[in-house]
C-alpha cells in the first residue's frame, strides 16, 4: 500500500517541480526534455509519513489511474476522469500533505468517504464505479472549495506555474 502512495507522490506536480529543480536536466526540463533520477539525490527526496487512513485514500486513487490508464482505448475516452482525478484531487491531496499547516485544509477528510476499493470488482463495473465516485465528488461543494483554497495557495501557484 505504501508503494501506492508514492506512485500518487511521484507521479504529482509537488515532485515534477522538485524533479526540475533539483536533478540534473537534459534539453528543458519543463517542456519536452528530462531529468537524470540520480541515486543519490533520489534518496534525498522528502518523502511526507502518511498515516493509515491516508494510504488507504491513495492506494485506491492509484487504483483508479492505473485501472483508467490500463489500455490506450480508455485513456483516450476517459480523459476528463483521468485529468480531474490526477490534477484536481491527487495533486491537491499531495499538497495538502506538505502544506497542511499553512493551508489549514481537510482535503483528504472530504474525499475519504467518497472513495471506494475497485480492487475485486469486474472491469465492467469498475468503470462506472469511478464514474460515480468522481460525480459525487464533483459535486461536493466542501471538496470544491478546498481544491480552490489550494490551488489558490501562493506555494501550489509557484509549483503549477
Amino acid at each position: 500500500m505504501d508503494d501506492k502512495y508514492l506512485l500518487c507522490f511521484l507521479n504529482s506536480e509537488l515532485f515534477k517541480f522538485y524533479k526540475i529543480n533539483t536533478f540534473v536536466a537534459f534539453g528543458d526540463a519543463k517542456g519536452r526534455g528530462r531529468c537524470k533520477l540520480d541515486y543519490n539525490k533520489m534518496q534525498k527526496v522528502p518523502i511526507q509519513k502518511v498515516q493509515e487512513s491516508q494510504k488507504e485514500v491513495f492506494k485506491n486513487l492509484a487504483d483508479y489511474m492505473i485501472f483508467l490508464n490500463e489500455t490506450e482505448e480508455r485513456r483516450k475516452t476517459e480523459t476528463e476522469l483521468v485529468e480531474f482525478i490526477d490534477s484536481e484531487i491527487i495533486d491537491s491531496l499531495v499538497y495538502e500533505l506538505y502544506f497542511k499547516e499553512k493551508l489549514g485544509t481537510d482535503l483528504i477528510g472530504l474525499v475519504e468517504p467518497y472513495l471506494v476499493n475497485i480492487e475485486e470488482i469486474d472491469d465492467e463495473v469498475r468503470l462506472n464505479m469511478i464514474e460515480e465516485v468522481v460525480g459525487k465528488i464533483k459535486k461536493d461543494r466542501k471538496v470544491k472549495n478546498e481544491i480552490e483554497r489550494i490551488k489558490g495557495h501562493e506555494w501550489v501557484r509557484v509549483v503549477e506555474r
